[in-house]
């Protein structure tokens, strides 16, 4: 009996089948792509500082125009740790109790009509409104402040004297210089000026004194800083005007001031250097393991190891020229003898962990000549290697708008073969922004702009490359574009990307981004 049952059961669903596949023409089907319904957004992601709405304005793309009705559509948004948060199309909500960071969400598009939802990933990330910008130190009476220029959603605005606005402190007298320094291991603002103070890079809170990170809480006898930087590679480096330069090495993010300046000033062989140029890499580099030094009295550069460099961590690597030079045969004077030479400005290009480009500007002693000088150079455990030099007279148009007292800045590039767009503000001519491009066989010096004051502080933006900070004597600031399509002519967008007056003297400025 149960095998006639089964028998029975299987052919019952064969006739079912069959007669579903007969009765195909008496059902209607809707086409699956006719109908598709999906949420378009421009981006998935949203941003805005503390305290500011975040906003999303989806649409439905449906494909059948006789379902395009959205008004049944109904809208819900939801966040991790926040739940339900909106229930509109267009989003526009204040997290009053959110944090920097990014939130991960879903969007949900339910149909009332079918009860088919639909759903889209989407984030918003919440920014420090003080971590990214330029920064401005300002001299207002006599007072130093920092100013942050920023931009969010194609509109700029300026934070007003952080340290008063975050702090309720002044942040001292007499502004003199502004330095960023940012790697893995530092985040830090320093400010010289009467009293040079370090500000943690996040929140402007000072966390300590040039002179408390020196042994005794003071300056060496006859020290007066003049540069300050560090690096990827755990070691930090301070000029002082004097020529002596003292190094430190750190290991974490460890609290100012507990890591110290060696006592011993930098040397070679039991001679202490007279240090001229502290090089750095371009600033947001973190990568970069190494510094270079250039010694007066030597004439040289010199290579500070990183902790590419192992065990020699730290230690002094005075620069050879490349295998096969020689006096006699090779067009471009020895790294290790610059001699005949005033050595005006020195900028490291497209930096990396271990390789650099050295871009210099040199005057020669007897000729008064101006010359456009560098090199490459690649570091390990155990040498530096230097390689592609080149070394090429300037053309009198250009060199008459060098010489001491005149401001520098290049490009930062990321090729080789990259353009070294160099900007000059001439001493004679303080009201006037030039530039020229270096690597040419005959640069020609080119007005960027003139300026109905004299130019008080200038900079690049080594984030992007293509924005220029300057800052003028009456008061206003302009972020300047420098894109390499503008600057050869081949595009017409504005130049002036920002202007602003800061109502106060601006002393330094720099791009800060972390």
């Amino acid at each position: 009996m149960k095998k006639i049952l089964n028998k029975f059961l299987v052919l019952f669903g064969i006739l079912a089948l069959v007669s579903c596949l007969d009765d195909k023409g008496n059902y209607e089907y809707d086409d699956v792509s006719a109908n598709k319904i999906s949420i378009r957004l421009s981006s998935s992601t949203s941003s805005a500082y503390l305290g500011e709405a975040i906003t999303f304005s989806p649409s439905l793309v449906i494909a059948n125009p006789e379902r395009a009705d959205t008004n049944v559509f109904k809208w819900e948004y939801y966040f991790n740790g926040y739940g339900l948060v909106c229930t509109t199309r267009y989003m526009n909500h204040v997290f009053e109790d959110a944090k920097v960071g990014t939130v991960e969400g879903i969007l949900r598009a339910l149909d009332t009509t079918t009860g088919q939802s639909y759903t889209y990933n989407l984030s918003f990330k919440y920014l420090n409104p003080y971590n990214q910008g330029w920064l401005l130190l300002l001299k207002d009476g006599n007072k130093s402040k920092l100013n942050l220029v920023k931009k969010l959603n194609d509109e700029w605005r300026m934070d007003n004297d952080l340290t008063r606005l975050l702090h309720n402190v002044d942040l001292g007298t007499n502004p003199q210089k502004l330095v960023y320094n940012y790697t893995t291991y530092r985040n830090e603002v320093r400010i010289f000026q009467d009293q040079d103070v370090i500000l943690e890079g996040d929140n402007y809170e000072q966390v300590g004194t040039f002179e408390e990170e020196f042994f005794g809480n003071k300056y060496p006898e006859g020290f007066e800083p003049s540069y300050v930087t560090t690096t990827g590679g755990k070691v930090s480096a301070i000029l002082g005007t004097n020529g002596d330069v003292y190094t430190k090495i750190f290991y974490d993010k460890t609290t100012y001031p507990s890591e110290r300046w060696m006592e011993r000033v930098l040397q070679d062989n039991g001679r202490k250097l007279n240090v001229q140029h502290l090089i750095s890499g371009i600033p947001l580099s973190s990568s970069v393991y190494n510094l270079l030094v250039y010694d007066r009295d030597s004439s040289s550069f010199y290579l500070i190891g990183g902790n590419g460099f192992n065990a020699n961590t730290g230690s002094l690597f005075r620069l050879d020229p490349p295998e096969g030079w020689s006096a006699d045969s090779s067009f471009a004077p020895s790294p290790r003898d610059l001699s005949e030479y005033d050595v005006l400005y020195c900028a490291l290009r497209y930096p990396s962990s271990t390789n650099m480009n050295l871009f210099t500007i040199l005057r020669k002693k007897t000729s008064n000549e101006y010359f456009f000088y560098g090199f490459e150079y690649r570091s390990n455990s155990y040498n530096t290697e230097v390689s592609n030099m080149y070394y090429k007279k300037v053309p009198d148009g250009v060199a008459g708008m060098l010489g001491d007292g005149a401001m520098y800045r290049v490009t930062k590039g990321t090729r080789v073969s990259d353009p070294i767009y160099l900007f000059i503000v001439p001493s004679s001519e303080r009201k006037s922004l030039y530039y020229c491009n270096a690597l040419l066989p005959s640069p020609e010096l080119i007005l960027y702009e003139n300026f109905q004051e004299d130019i008080t502080a200038l900079n690049m933006n080594y984030n992007t490359d293509t924005e220029l900070g300057v800052g003028l004597a009456n008061n206003n600031f302009y972020v300047l574009n420098v894109t390499r399509e503008l600057l050869t002519g081949s595009s017409n967008e504005d130049k002036i990307i920002c202007e602003i007056n800061v109502g106060a003297t601006i002393v330094d400025c720099c791009w800060k981004q972390n």
